[in-house]
């Protein structure tokens, strides 16, 4: 098939926010919208749970008529809603995004690679003077524990132009007024003066190749069938991989590395314009973090504050209910005492009698139930609740 063929097959990008997407999913039915976005329902359906989207149930366009009044759901606030979601092609489609401003950034960068190390930047002298061969046995030569240097993981045949590769780097980013220096504690190259402070390295690719027995592995093997004899080593492939390290946001690209078709020097530009992308990106969603963050917050709070508000309706509630109960036990107490005097007047009873008595009393204690008798309880208030319904 020809790049023209897939262009023509290629489905359109769709760049939407989640309010946005949200307000299209209840005003168009969710096979109308799929078809328009160039994907199938059911991936639709993925997109909005994903995002928290709340979609329409099953026969809500069938209930929509002059006759029903319905209400689409609100749209939550677990996540922003200028937040961006990018619909089209199912893979890839983020890190094509980023890749077209890669490259339009990158023709307006120049980087050159020095043919020797003549005058190199403090870091860089550092750095060769402090590689050593690694005790990993993987041919690859190291920084010295505590020391400056930068973050390089070459082989000594690879050393000099690693090192002429990060001088160019180094001086494009310097003369563009940021900065780069070591971080010792954490062993790794910092590019401050940006968005955000981004990490970077120099890794040389390794590559497995077979590997010989040593008798002193057969005679292992012999005493201890347990033993299992390495098939494969690995060594130096001969290929330098720039990296951004601290750049795990989806979609932007990490890595710049040598190729079959072109070296690693002829991609500094889109390294160094990939590094400012990150970093823009980086902060990107630290902004919308501390935005989802500070929107929680204020749900907690609102959502606190209703549930203090309906235990103090419950708590208010109950004191009514209490008062009523007190109040029906006082006027069935007196209706039960006036009862037992009326027949005690039938009966002819005397006043001196136990029975006088125990009408006075039961009076009074009626006085003493009935909340009407004298003056309310106050209406009980956010002192009378629970501490832990306090603010």
């Amino acid at each position: 098939m020809t790049d023209s063929s897939h262009e023509k097959h290629r489905r359109p990008l769709h760049i939407i926010t989640r309010q946005q997407l949200h307000k299209k999913i209840w005003s168009t039915p969710a096979l109308h919208l799929a078809t328009e976005f160039g994907i199938s329902g059911r991936g639709l359906a993925k997109i909005c749970a994903s995002h928290d989207i709340p979609v329409p149930p099953h026969g809500w366009w069938a209930r929509r008529d002059p006759d029903h009044k319905l209400t689409p759901r609100v749209l939550p606030t677990t996540r922003p809603k200028d937040e961006e979601i990018i619909i089209g092609q199912s893979t890839g489609a983020r890190q094509k995004h980023f890749a077209a401003e890669i490259k339009a950034e990158a023709a307006l960068v120049t980087v050159l690679v020095p043919d020797t190390l003549e005058n190199p930047h403090p870091l860089v002298t550092r750095t060769l003077r402090a590689l050593t061969v690694s005790a990993d046995n993987d041919g690859l030569t190291r920084p010295r524990r505590n020391a400056t240097a930068l973050d390089v993981q070459v082989s000594s045949d690879q050393q000099v132009r690693s090192l002429r590769i990060l001088q160019a780097v180094i001086t494009t980013l310097e003369a563009s007024g940021l900065s780069v220096s070591v971080d010792r504690t954490r062993k790794t190259t910092v590019v401050s003066g940006l968005e955000e402070a981004m990490e970077i390295s120099l890794r040389e690719q390794l590559e497995s190749v077979t590997r010989e027995t040593t008798p002193e592995e057969l005679r292992r093997r012999a005493s201890e069938p347990w033993f299992e004899i390495p098939c494969f080593r690995s060594v130096p492939a001969g290929s330098l991989t720039l990296a951004i390290t601290n750049a795990e946001v989806l979609g932007v690209r990490q890595r710049w590395a040598d190729g079959k078709r072109q070296r690693l020097e002829a991609c500094l530009g889109g390294f160094i314009a990939g590094l400012r992308l990150a970093a823009r990106a980086i902060r990107a969603e630290k902004e919308r973090t501390a935005e989802r963050a500070r929107e929680h917050e204020e749900w907690r709070k609102a959502w606190e504050e209703n549930r203090r508000a309906q235990a103090l309706f419950d708590l208010r509630a109950k004191a009514l209910l209490q008062q009523l109960t007190a109040w029906r036990d006082a006027r069935d107490i007196r209706a039960m005492a006036a009862d037992v005097e009326r027949r005690m007047e039938t009966l002819g009873v005397s006043d001196g009698s136990g029975s006088h008595d125990w009408v006075t009393w039961a009076r009074l204690y009626a006085d003493m139930l009935d909340p009407a008798a004298g003056t309310l309880r106050s209406l009980p208030g956010t002192e009378d609740l629970p501490r832990t319904w306090r603010y």
